[in-house]
This record gives C-alpha cells, sequence and structure tokens, in this order.
C-alpha cells in the first residue's frame, strides 16, 4: 500500500516515484512509449475500444463475486445473488456473440484483449459456464485469440 493505497495489483512504479495503477491506466501509459500500432485508437475508434474494455472489465469483475460467493460455506451462499451473476454473464456473451464480426474486424485493441482474457476466465475457472454453447461466432474468435503468441506465452496455471 506503500505504492498504490489501495493494495491492489498491478502497480506500476516510475522511475520518478509515481505510481501507476490499474491495468487500463498501466497499458495506456505503456501504448505512449512505441510508435507502432495502438492498443489505444484515437477517436472514433476509441470508443468502441473502450466500451470493449469496459464490457470485459465487467464481465472480470461478475466472475471473481461470483467466484467468492461460491468459495463461501453452501449455507452462507446467496443462489439469488449467483443466479444474477449468471445472468449478466450470459447477457455479455449474448452481446459479444452479436457484435464479434465487428470485433474481428476491427485492429487489435485493448478491447480485445480484455474480451479474450474474460472469457478465457470463465473457461479456467467456470468449467460449468457453458457459454460456447450457443455462440459459435465467438467461440471461433475466442479460438483464434488463444493462437496469438502473447496468449499462448501467458497461459493460467492451474494454481487450485
Amino acid at each position: 500500500m506503500r505504492d498504490n493505497p489501495l493494495g491492489k495489483i498491478p502497480t506500476l512504479v516510475l522511475e520518478d516515484g509515481t505510481a501507476i495503477y490499474d491495468s487500463p491506466v498501466i497499458c495506456e501509459y505503456l501504448d505512449t512509449l512505441h510508435d507502432g500500432p495502438k492498443l489505444f485508437p484515437p477517436w472514433p475508434a476509441r470508443l468502441n475500444t473502450l466500451r470493449r474494455l469496459a464490457l470485459g472489465d465487467g464481465m472480470l469483475d461478475v466472475a471473481l463475486a461470483w467466484l467468492g460467493e461460491r468459495l463461501r460455506p453452501a449455507e452462507r451462499q446467496s443462489t439469488a445473488h449467483i443466479d444474477l451473476w449468471r445472468a449478466k454473464i450470459y447477457a455479455a456473451v449474448d452481446a459479444l456473440e452479436a457484435e464479434v464480426d465487428h470485433v474481428a474486424a476491427d485492429p487489435f485493441s485493448i478491447g480485445h484483449i480484455a474480451i479474450g482474457v474474460a472469457l478465457g476466465y470463465l473457461d479456467f475457472r467456470f468449467t460449468s459456464i457453458a457459454w460456447r454453447e450457443n455462440h459459435p461466432k465467438l467461440t471461433e474468435w475466442q479460438a483464434q485469440f488463444d493462437q496469438r503468441p502473447s496468449v499462448r506465452a501467458n497461459l493460467p496455471v492451474d494454481d487450485r
């Protein structure tokens, strides 16, 4: 908490001592350090990028809350919350299936990363979530995302 008062990771401390926290903020900072294609494009493309980033991050937030609830003793779990979080995940996946052709056509961005990570986390921690069953185009997009060298190099380790 010396560098990040929230005590969260990731936190990036710059040479001048400035602490930057929250993954999107760190990614946007790193995106300024090169001249190649940007993860955060200029407007108007930036709007869809940020919307997709919010959707992917939101899916992770919901999944983490759901996981926390599942880890509680069975008698203390809230069925109402679990049902709500399941509904939110399926609503997000349905929305992605509806726009996956546009996602696939757009230049790679931070929005793609957020969506890919969220879907990968669902596969990793929520094997009971059958999101692929009625989402063939999104399933194909995720398979292509998973083949990216940067994704393959950072596959999760099952630490359960």
